[in-house]
């Protein structure tokens, strides 16, 4: 069973979407700074800040954490896809 944390709503850096939660493909497992999380409108790899409000994610992040990303873009191209 996922786990869904709610935090202050904050914009993705690239397309402004809005976001005010984050869930995780383990169980019982909440985000917390420097945590990745990818943008359910335009796939961007973000980072959580200190405050929760995201940047982009750096390029050293990103290799680090490609096959989490793999599944978390997996992840969301199931959910959309109905």
């Amino acid at each position: 069973m996922r786990t869904t944390t709610r935090y202050k709503e904050t914009a993705c850096p690239v397309c402004g979407v809005l976001s005010d939660s984050a869930s995780s493909l383990e169980k019982d497992v909440k985000p917390k700074p420097g945590d990745i999380t990818v943008c359910i409108e335009c796939r961007t790899v973000l980072q959580f800040n200190q405050d929760f409000s995201l940047r982009i994610a750096d390029q050293k992040v990103v290799e680090a954490y490609a096959k989490q990303i793999t599944d978390l873009l997996t992840y969301l191209d199931k959910v959309h896809a109905g």
